[in-house]
């Protein structure tokens, strides 16, 4: 395999990623909307559910008023956690494309002797660096990913995962000139 080889899948490796980054972007509000929609409704599910209405006046003229609540507030919070659910499986897909891109640079370098990788090039950065890179973009997939489904899985509390256009521009690489 080749230097040229191993350029091809780098470049086409930083297009999917900038592509990620620009869709990302786009889905940036209708992520958060699901993500404090699911959060504000779970909470309202907590605090119903510690709510005593047994001596309320509305509780005698519809004594599963706290039932119905709570099972609507459920309902709308499933329906947070499925497009949230939707998100991940979107960034799964464009995680294991990267991951496998990152591999196939990983396996092309192999066989490239070290002058070639290290030797500066016109308009771009060398082969090492780029391979670097491409590592770096794996372990970052992976650990947005990791976040992603343990915040789902009410693992940690911390939404700022959700804030996958701002972590995907996290790695700063210097695009080809060319």
């Amino acid at each position: 395999m080749s230097a040229k080889q191993f350029e091809k899948t780098f470049d086409k490796m930083i297009e999917a990623h900038e592509e990620n980054i620009s869709s990302w972007k786009e889905m940036e509000k209708e992520v958060n909307k699901a993500v404090e929609g699911l959060i504000n409704h779970r909470d309202q599910g907590e605090m119903f559910t510690k709510l005593d209405v047994d001596n309320l006046e509305l509780h005698r003229s519809f004594p599963d008023i706290k039932l119905q609540l709570l099972y609507k507030l459920n309902s709308i919070s499933l329906q947070f956690e499925a497009k949230l659910n939707e998100f991940l499986d979107t960034f799964s897909t464009q995680k294991s494309t990267l991951v496998e891109l990152s591999s196939k640079c990983s396996s092309i370098s192999s066989s490239i002797l070290l002058p070639t990788m290290i030797n500066p090039r016109p308009g771009k950065t060398c082969l090492a660096h780029q391979l670097e890179l491409s590592h770096k973009l794996s372990r970052l997939y992976t650990s947005i990913y990791l976040g992603l489904s343990t915040w789902l899985e009410g693992r940690h509390e911390d939404k700022s995962v959700w804030s996958i256009n701002k972590e995907l521009s996290s790695i700063t690489f210097y695009p080809s000139l060319g």
